[in-house]
């Protein structure tokens, strides 16, 4: 017979993110500790991806490739949209970088 995974109620919830951030959750609503929570998160992995940065541009070798920055390893670091050209401004970019003007 298969089981269900029992979900947790929301008791459960506030008592383990209060246990996460080391508080009392009597004054808080679960949506503030929800919020706190994640903003923990993000500075654990923001300290975390630095500490990995510097591991990684530590043991690697300058001349092979470029260093890495904590934002490579951190998964709430603001990635920069990509631009894809196609067609006719794909062409268009590259007539602007390359052919010069007379």
């Amino acid at each position: 017979p298969r089981t269900r995974k029992a979900r947790k109620g929301i008791d459960e919830l506030v008592y383990e993110f209060a246990g996460v951030l080391g508080i009392s959750p009597d004054p808080f609503t679960l949506r503030e500790l929800v919020w706190m929570v994640e903003g923990k998160g993000r500075f654990d992995w923001a300290q975390t991806s630095s500490l990995m940065a510097l591991a990684v541009n530590l043991m690697r070798d300058p001349k092979k490739g470029k260093a890495a920055s904590p934002n490579d390893f951190n998964p709430f670091a603001e990635k920069p949209e990509r631009i894809v050209l196609k067609g006719k401004e794909m062409l268009d970019a590259l007539k602007a970088a390359f052919i010069r003007k007379r």
